[in-house]
């Protein structure tokens, strides 16, 4: 164990601090006093933060003020917060269209629900408790659980374990070791069934055979292969590359956030071989990605630094443009941000409407956009808008 991280969460909230403040040098020492209490934990920051950053940086501005992607392509729906989340970080649907949010100050898991028309009301309610939740991953069928529908699986930042729920937040197992998950947040399961975890401190995916906990092995990022390509890995979602037809299956890659490198890199889906890298630029302390509702090939990142949502095309790589964020409005609290996004990290898409959910990690709040926002099927939507916490209480 790491006792100067697993012993004290305000040490964990501290690593949190460090890497927010990414390219200031009181924020890089900080990182740098925390690893000299273990030996083990090195920081292996590539020559191409410094040096190739600020141009690749100059070239998306450019990009930017010229065309239109530079302008919010989705419309802001509304927001919801409430006591049971503070500094919600990942977010991931269940079943029956309910709402998983990892509150990672709060050491718990919450579920939200929500009831439609004219009483719409939100509703939440503490699914589970884990120490500095993070990542989360959901098996609805029980397909890759051993027959265990409704699993819901969180990554523990302080605890260096991957747990598994069943849907009344009853604890099933646990497992991971500090071999391979080092701070772990990312988890997607991937299209082999496997479950595939990043861990902050370590430069590779690790998957996992998650009905038994088994470790498979180190998928991405070996020590003698392109293990700098991710520096402090957030999150992972694999996306369609090639469409497949009569002779060949469609093929995934599995794309990963590097909050330090500001980027998005690529690995090939069969192999794990590193392919490149995405959004350089562009991102500014990539967080979350998301895939598309409606296209398997469209990647959604959530940009810490730049408070926006950036959207690329996962077989060219290409900048989409900005999907939604930039620019906030506060109320005189500075807790509503109608619209806004203070440091974005986690987000996913509606199975149902389709809507993209954002958590807005800094205000504590959920919002939805939409590129259809002003149409009726979303009215009934209005009254989760809020400033104040809403009510806490069991799940409808």
């Amino acid at each position: 164990a790491h006792p100067w991280r697993r012993g004290s969460a305000d040490v964990a909230h501290a690593i949190r601090g460090c890497r927010r403040a990414m390219l200031l040098p009181h924020g890089l020492l900080l990182c740098a006093v925390l690893a000299q209490n273990d030996a083990g934990i090195t920081l292996d920051l590539p020559r191409f933060l410094f040096e190739d950053y600020q141009t690749h940086a100059q070239h998306a501005a450019q990009l930017l003020a010229s065309t239109p992607l530079g302008q919010s392509q989705m419309a802001y729906v509304d927001e919801a917060t409430t006591e049971a989340i503070t500094h919600p970080y990942a977010l991931q649907f269940g079943a029956d269209h309910s709402l998983f949010i990892t509150s990672f100050a709060l050491d718990h898991v919450v579920r939200m629900s929500w009831t439609l028309g004219e009483d719409s009301r939100a509703r939440f309610r503490v699914f589970a408790r884990v120490d500095s939740p993070v990542g989360l991953a959901y098996d609805a069928s029980g397909r890759f659980s051993g027959g265990q529908a409704r699993t819901l699986y969180v990554s523990s930042f302080t605890a260096d374990l991957i747990y598994a729920f069943d849907d009344e937040g009853a604890l099933l197992r646990a497992f991971g070791d500090e071999e391979t998950l080092d701070c772990p947040e990312g988890l997607a399961f991937g299209p082999d069934g496997l479950l595939y975890a990043v861990s902050f401190l370590r430069q590779h995916v690790a998957r996992y055979d998650a009905a038994t906990g088994r470790l498979v092995g180190v998928f991405a990022g070996a020590k003698d292969g392109p293990s700098k390509a991710l520096v402090g890995p957030e999150d992972l979602a694999w996306a369609a590359v090639f469409p497949g037809n009569e002779t060949a299956p469609t093929r995934y890659d599995l794309f990963v956030t590097s909050y330090y490198s500001n980027s998005v890199e690529r690995f090939h889906g069969l192999t794990g071989e590193w392919l490149g890298s995405v959004g350089r630029g562009i991102v500014d302390g990539p967080v979350g990605i998301a895939v598309s509702a409606t296209s398997p090939s469209e990647l959604f990142v959530a940009s810490y630094r730049k408070n926006a949502i950036h959207a690329f095309d996962a077989p060219t790589g290409n900048f989409l443009g900005v999907a939604a964020g930039r620019g906030t409005e506060a109320s005189e609290d500075g807790r509503l941000w109608r619209g806004g996004l203070v440091g974005p990290s986690g987000l996913t898409f509606s199975p149902v409407d389709h809507t993209l959910f954002v958590a807005s990690y800094a205000t504590s709040h959920l919002v939805r956009f939409n590129k259809s926002a002003h149409a009726s099927q979303y009215d009934s939507y209005s009254r989760l808008t809020t400033s104040r916490p809403r009510e806490v209480g069991h799940a409808a």
